[in-house]
């Protein structure tokens, strides 16, 4: 595919770097959202971080790959996933949290004059604000929803400059180490019994 053909002629680094830059800059481009963002611009966002994903996956797994000698294929191909998974799993995990409470203190003001449970569950969820703001009379659910609305992308905004600074320093890091191609292998390596 695209990402071969851009490995051979430019190598595996600076695809890969490249593409982590781009992850990079669309993650910081979520500061730039507002509650009112279109559609053409998340979608369009979105398709560009899906194809930068795959100019990293595509020849990083192919760089791990060529790395070591056939027989060893089988550990290569279970660390590149573990690696993955477990990178996959602590990155929803620390984005999200950090999410969750960047949001939960932008919207604390809007629902200061709630009930405790209700105000907490505003704060615990956009979803659940969303929930209480269409309950509450219009002149007390249209700032309730505003501001939900409003404390969420800021939110994303802000829990993105995570990815953002690992897309940045991942790219520093592959520029500086990994080679542009793979490294001839003078012979192969035995296996231990």
């Amino acid at each position: 595919g695209g990402a071969d053909r851009l490995t051979k002629r430019f190598g595996t680094n600076r695809v890969v770097a490249a593409a982590l830059g781009v992850l990079g800059a669309l993650l910081a481009s979520y500061l730039l959202w507002d509650s009112e963002v279109t559609y053409w611009v998340v979608g369009t966002t979105f398709f560009v971080l899906a194809y930068a994903l795959g100019l990293v996956m595509a020849p990083a797994t192919d760089a791990v790959m060529g790395a070591v000698p056939p027989a060893r294929a089988g550990l290569a191909t279970a660390m590149n996933m573990v690696s993955r998974m477990v990178a996959g799993a602590l990155g929803a995990a620390v984005t999200g949290s950090t999410l969750f409470t960047i949001y939960g203190s932008r919207v604390g003001a809007a629902v200061a004059g709630l009930p405790a449970d209700v105000a907490a569950a505003a704060q615990d969820s956009v979803g659940a604000a969303a929930q209480i703001a269409a309950a509450l009379p219009p002149e007390q659910g249209g700032p309730l929803m505003a501001a939900a609305g409003a404390a969420f992308i800021e939110a994303i905004g802000l829990a993105s400059l995570i990815g953002c600074g690992i897309a940045v320093a991942g790219a520093l890091v592959i520029l500086r180490f990994m080679p542009p191609r793979h490294l001839p292998q003078d012979q192969e390596t035995p296996v231990p019994a």
